[in-house]
């Protein structure tokens, strides 16, 4: 099994693709949806876009060539049409395609930091996936809800799960007070987990959290629940680690 994983690559900052690679390592297969000279919020910044079809379709035809068992991870996209890429793939590749996750990286903390044709495109990939990574804000506006709207946690979590009856999703960065929580979805049955709340935080963390998921759930077979607890431990020991050091951009070693 390996995972081919969609998502923008930055060169400056640790987020998104590089975050991923820092754990998954060889077990990955990286196709950019996006190329930046650095994060979205380094002043600066350029962005330019790969052959995206041509790399992802090329990458699928090799793995179905030799016989390699794919999970399909989709992150952060860089235009409305890659959807529709995407879908197409899954489509022609999907006696490979094993398992399908997506993180619907859409805005945070309340706001959009994608283009609304993409942030309306999403609900077509999060139908296919097996497990998506939202975090409240994403599950807000892709449950149907505008962002002014105050709507209560547990509607929005009711609705988000009628509108997707088959995902099993997490649900990253919920205020808690002191502590934030992670809810998890599995075959409809919820649970919380909660962790200490830093006074920082750093760009990166939930790409940092769903690849430790990733390799405790694909590869070392563990359950979702022991793969949430182990992934949410060792984001919460990097964010540690970066502060004592004074790094500006989540450090990953």
């Amino acid at each position: 099994m390996k995972v081919l994983l969609i998502h923008s690559m930055a060169v400056h900052g640790t987020a998104s693709m590089k975050a991923m690679t820092g754990v998954l390592g060889s077990k990955l297969l990286p196709v950019p949806s996006l190329w930046l000279t650095g994060l979205t919020n380094i002043p600066g910044h350029k962005k330019f876009m790969p052959p995206f079809e041509e790399i992802l379709i090329g990458s699928l035809q090799i793995a179905q060539n030799l016989n390699e068992e794919i999970c399909l991870y989709v992150g952060y996209l860089g235009e409305k049409n890659q959807v529709d890429i995407i879908l197409r793939a899954i489509d022609r590749y999907r006696d490979i395609i094993k398992m399908i996750m997506v993180d619907p990286v859409s805005g945070d903390h309340g706001r959009l930091y994608v283009p609304d044709e993409i942030v309306r495109a999403w609900p077509k990939l999060i139908a296919q996936a097996d497990w998506a990574f939202p975090n409240f804000t994403e599950l807000k506006i892709h449950s149907g809800f505008s962002l002014e709207e105050q709507i209560e946690e547990e509607w929005v979590v009711e609705r988000f799960q009628q509108k997707f009856p088959e995902l099993s999703f997490l649900v990253t960065s919920l205020d808690r007070g002191n502590e934030l929580g992670i809810l998890m979805s599995e075959n409809r049955i919820f649970k919380e987990y909660r962790h200490e709340k830093l006074d920082q935080s750093f760009g990166g963390t939930g790409d940092l959290f769903a690849s430790y998921f990733i390799d405790q759930y694909i590869f070392k077979l563990n359950g979702a629940w022991e793969s949430l607890t182990y992934a949410a431990q060792q984001t919460l020991l990097a964010m540690k680690a970066t502060i004592e050091a004074g790094e500006s951009f989540l450090k990953i070693e």
